[in-house]
C-alpha cells in the first residue's frame, strides 16, 4: 500500500506506467486474436475444424472457464505463464470467431472494429477521468450480464432446435453494446481507486496488470462482435 508520504507525482506516474503496461497486453492480444483469424480464414483446414460444434464447444468452455477464473489461474503461476496463456487463449479466440466474421463484409468488419475501439477508448478515459466513484454502477452490472447470459444461452438452445433467433440476437445486441461499456468505464474507475492497494508491490502489479489485459480483452472482442452484427443486420449482411 502506497504511504502517506508518496507525492501525488510520483504515484501518478507509477498509475501511468501500469495502465500502459495493461492496455499494451491488451492491444497484444488483439493484435494476435487478429492474426490468428486471418491465418485460420487462408487455410481451408482449419477453419473448417473452427467450424465444428466439438470445437466450438471445447473454446466456450475455455473462454468462459478463463475468463471468470481468470484471477485464481494467474495468482498461481509465474508472471512469464501467465502471459503465455493469455497469448494461447487470445489466439484460440481469433480462431474460434473466424467463421462468424467470415460471415460479414470486410466494410463492416473494419467499421465495427474502429466503432468498437473508440467506444472501448472513450469509456475508458471516463471511467479514469471521472472523479466520482461509480463502485454504484457494480451491482446493476453484475446483474444485467446474469441476464444476458441467460438470454445468450436460450437463444443458444432455441438455435439449436432450429427456432428462428434472429430478432431475439438482435435484442441481445443492442443490450450488451452498452452494457459492456459501462463495465469498461466501471472496471478502470476501480482499478483507479484501487491501486494504492497493491501499486508498490512489483509482485501484485504484474499479476494485476494481466488480469486486467485478460478482462478488458474480453470485453473488446465482445463489443466488436456485437457491433458488427448490428451493423450486418442493419445493412443485410447474414
Amino acid at each position: 500500500m502506497y504511504s502517506n508520504s508518496t507525492s501525488v507525482a510520483g504515484y501518478n506516474a507509477a498509475f501511468a506506467r501500469f495502465l500502459k503496461t495493461v492496455f499494451n497486453y491488451m492491444s497484444g492480444g488483439v493484435a494476435i486474436s487478429g492474426v490468428a483469424a486471418y491465418l485460420t480464414f487462408q487455410n481451408a483446414e482449419i477453419l473448417a475444424m473452427a467450424k465444428t460444434l466439438p470445437f466450438q464447444l471445447i473454446f466456450f468452455a475455455i473462454w468462459f472457464g478463463f475468463g471468470i477464473f481468470a484471477h485464481k489461474i494467474i495468482s498461481k503461476v509465474s508472471t512469464a505463464t501467465g502471459l503465455a496463456l493469455f497469448i494461447a487463449f487470445s489466439a484460440i479466440t481469433g480462431v474460434a470467431f473466424t467463421p462468424i466474421v467470415a460471415a460479414y463484409t470486410a466494410a463492416n468488419i473494419t467499421t465495427a472494429f474502429f466503432v468498437a475501439m473508440a467506444i472501448f477508448a472513450s469509456m475508458s478515459m471516463f471511467g479514469l477521468s471521472t472523479k466520482k466513484s461509480l463502485s454504484g454502477w457494480g451491482t446493476f452490472i453484475s446483474m444485467a450480464s446474469w441476464g444476458l447470459i441467460a438470454a445468450i444461452v436460450i437463444n443458444i438452445i432455441m438455435a439449436m432446435f432450429g427456432v428462428a433467433t434472429g430478432g431475439f440476437s438482435m435484442v441481445i445486441s443492442f443490450l450488451i453494446v452498452p452494457l459492456i461499456s459501462a463495465g469498461v468505464a466501471y472496471e478502470l474507475n476501480m482499478l483507479r481507486d484501487m491501486f494504492h492497494e497493491f501499486g508498490e508491490c512489483e509482485d501484485a502489479t504484474a499479476e494485476m496488470s494481466i488480469i486486467t489485459a485478460v478482462s478488458l480483452y474480453t470485453s473488446f472482442v465482445v463489443l466488436f462482435l456485437n457491433i458488427l452484427q448490428i451493423l450486418g443486420f442493419l445493412g443485410g449482411d447474414e
